[in-house]
């Protein structure tokens, strides 16, 4: 039908409108397809997927992700059946190629709870039969708010002249500085002009005040935040300009806080919104209630191995710590979905193709010294202390189930109807027992096989097994009261960063990098991003390197002499900062040995700051974002001999050398370190890459306290002068207009 024709159809009364339409032919299913098949020719392909992780911690607490992803095929601007419409259309309006949201409140203990993200090897019980690697978590656990994405420099128009003197006029308001041109530490305008749209569109989006960042808070990061593929591109082409086809912007607003408001509109992103399926457990009362919680946002453009576009891929978690142990009157770690969340999973979500929920089995920490000591019934008592309980445990799955691995009662019956030729009452009565025997059997044969798994996995979809809701407990039921470990296995990486010093006009800023690791080298990168009031001085870098100290003969531990002696501070990249224009940028490789410590001390000043710009609680000071530490690909693997010290041995000492070395390492190889490296690796598998991304570990943000004025001077100056001229006013404006009379009484 052409358009003139729809045209004068709506303008026909409504009688002869409805005859006409009547005499027209229906439109066939034929020419629908025929439709369809034009506006979108490939076929759309969606999934979505939902899992929950629930981690028991060392210490007592446990940990709780939500992870919920959609793939999609789809290109289209408005083409969508479970990708959400507000957030991919942002981004593609953007122009940006993949973008990364976080917002956390409380602290992340490396120490005590580990790596925030855990990998699983998933088995497909489908036709293929391939495994699978599935990571729950999130590595983003910065208190505040996070925001990076990558940006297309070359796609878009190029900026018209009346683009460039608003752009010019909304600088010079702000005090920024936006260049068309490209340089080695500017970020051009159409790509600045993309990055604010997506910073306020993710504000309105998110109820957030992500609208604050600007290029006050934005830097372009040289290596960090990038995929392991592309982490060796160089920024800088040999002319000194920058010549990459997109770029990478990463900003903090650690002032940011995480409240409902951030997750109702998290919720409704969801295909199931939060009335059904995992979704239905993020009860705000519970969440906001943790020790730590926070949520991501991570939207990812896929490409195709033929270089066209892939379609979207959208992660959205949420992770928070509770404390059972703490939050209660009697101090016992015993937990269950409806403590945790309020209620059970009584609901599944039916668009979603997979939805579990796995259980981690507790990591009990080691006694301490008297764990060689212990006699046999003291450590009988240990294990029956530390003996928890998961009820219920998971169902049958569907790909094991009785009637397809044993047959039907039927099969059994005429099977033994053929084989021995006994009456029909007897056959039944012989086939009932042997299918019952047979199922017991299986169900036997999977109760061992779950209880002897590290995790437990349950599908949330078949809520019928559980008698239609999912509550799953933990219990320890000969622990009366748990006792806090006197220590923990460390992580092979950990990292701190303070700000030391007196006074509010100067400070230093004192690194730690540790590894863990007894027999392997790690490099790292090491990023820091400091507003432009702080300005580091890169002439007072000071670098100390603190081996522990080890007994050659006891430990089987040779440390080679360049170890120590070697430069770690390997590669160093500095983007200087503008005065209420850029903050600072820091990122350098540094190579840590092996069972040691390196530190990394630098002076800084602090700026003096107008009056306006300071914000309303000045004396509480200002906010300075986490430092961030990326290690790099895998360990250097370092030789021993004899056996390997066990990995939470106490620090006896701080020492250069070992006793007795002389600067070369024994050839022997011991087959407990081999042991030893090959379990790490199968439990840590490729811990250092994440997602495809190169793994995070964050440090505490901190407070720097700058020289603030007086701000009661001026109204108290204020309230003085007013005064005086209202006296001095007064008393000329009563003696020139006062007349004075004789008055006779």
């Amino acid at each position: 039908m052409s358009k003139g024709m729809k045209k004068s159809l709506l303008l026909l009364p409504l009688p002869i409108f409805l005859i006409f339409s009547l005499l027209l032919p229906p439109p066939t299913i034929a020419s629908l397809q025929d439709e369809v098949q034009h506006h979108h020719p490939h076929q759309l392909e969606e999934s979505f997927s939902e899992s929950l992780l629930l981690r028991p911690l060392p210490d007592g607490r446990l940990q709780s992700s939500f992870h919920f992803t959609i793939h999609s095929n789809s290109n289209s601007t408005s083409h969508f059946n479970l990708l959400p419409r507000p957030l991919v259309q942002l981004v593609q309006h953007s122009r940006a190629s993949e973008v990364h949201l976080s917002l956390n409140a409380g602290r992340w203990r490396y120490e005590s709870w580990g790596d925030p993200v855990r990998s699983f090897r998933v088995e497909d019980h489908g036709q293929d039969g391939e495994w699978t690697d599935q990571e729950l978590g999130e590595d983003s656990i910065a208190s505040g708010a996070e925001l990076w994405a990558i940006l297309d420099v070359e796609g878009g128009e190029k900026a018209t002249s009346a683009d460039r003197r608003r752009r010019n006029s909304s600088s010079s308001r702000t005090g920024l500085a936006v260049d068309d041109e490209e340089g080695p530490f500017t970020i051009p305008s159409k790509v600045y002009h993309d990055w604010k749209s997506l910073t306020s569109s993710l504000a309105g989006l998110f109820c957030a005040s992500l609208d604050a960042l600007d290029q006050r808070t934005t830097v372009q990061p040289f290596r960090a935040f990038r995929r392991k593929s592309l982490a060796s591109v160089p920024r800088i082409d040999g002319e000194g300009r920058r010549r990459q086809p997109e770029r990478l912007l990463h900003a903090f607003l650690p002032s940011e806080s995480i409240c409902t408001e951030n997750l109702t509109p998290f919720l409704k992103l969801l295909p199931c919104k939060g009335s059904a399926g995992l979704a239905s457990l993020l009860d705000p009362h519970s969440l906001f209630q943790a020790a730590f919680h926070g949520m991501a946002v991570h939207v990812l453009k896929k490409t195709a191995p033929s270089g066209a576009e892939g379609g979207y891929e959208v992660t959205m978690s949420f992770q928070a710590v509770f404390s059972p142990a703490v939050t209660r009157d009697i101090s016992r770690r015993d937990w269950s979905i409806r403590s945790l969340f309020g209620k059970p999973l009584a609901k599944s979500c039916p668009l979603a193709k997979e939805s579990t929920i796995r259980v981690m089995r507790p990591e009990e920490a080691d006694p301490g010294d008297g764990g060689a000591k212990a006699t046999a019934q003291e450590a009988e008592e240990t294990d029956s202390k530390h003996r928890h309980q998961v009820e219920p445990l998971p169902a049958l799955p569907p790909w094991l189930e009785t009637r397809s691995k044993i047959g039907s009662r039927e099969d059994a019956s005429s099977r033994i109807k053929r084989d021995q030729g006994e009456d029909e009452d007897e056959d039944e009565d012989a086939a009932d027992s042997e299918w019952e025997e047979r199922n017991q059997m299986i169900q036997l044969e999977w109760r061992q096989q779950v209880e002897r798994s590290p995790d437990l996995v349950y599908d949330a979809k078949r809520l019928s097994a559980y008698n239609g809701s999912l509550d799953i407990q933990m219990t320890w039921p000969e622990e009366l009261n748990f006792e806090y470990p006197k220590s923990v296995r460390p992580p092979p990486l950990t990292a701190s960063r303070i700000l030391t010093g007196h006074g509010q006009e100067r400070g230093k800023i004192h690194l730690t990098l540790r590894n863990n690791l007894l027999t392997e080298d790690q490099r790292v990168i090491y990023f820091e991003q400091l507003p432009w009031f702080v300005k580091p001085y890169l002439h007072t870098l000071r670098v100390e390197v603190r081996a522990d100290e080890f007994d050659e003969e006891e430990d089987g531990l040779v440390r080679f002499k360049d170890d120590l002696t070697s430069p770690v501070l390997e590669k160093l990249e500095y983007q200087p900062s503008v005065p209420r224009q850029r903050p600072l940028e820091i990122e350098a490789e540094i190579r840590l040995p092996a069972s040691s410590e390196v530190h990394l001390w630098m002076d800084y000043d602090n700026e003096f700051l107008r009056y306006a710009e300071h914000p309303p609680d000045a004396h509480r000071g200002f906010d300075i974002p986490p430092a961030i530490v990326f290690p790099l690909e895998e360990p250097l693997s370092r030789s021993a001999k004899g056996k390997t010290l066990h990995p939470d041995r106490p620090i006896r000492a701080r020492l250069g050398l070992a006793a007795g070395s002389k600067g070369r390492r024994k050839n022997d190889h011991g087959t407990q370190i081999q042991k030893a490296t090959m379990k790490r690796k199968a439990s840590d598998h490729d811990h250092h890459v994440t997602r495809g991304r190169i793994k995070r570990i964050y440090t505490l943000p901190r407070l720097v306290q700058l020289a603030t004025p007086d701000f009661s001077f001026c109204y108290m100056a204020i309230i003085f002068s007013s005064t005086v001229i209202a006296l001095i006013f007064g008393s000329v404006l009563n003696g020139m207009v006062r007349r004075f009379t004789d008055i006779y009484i």
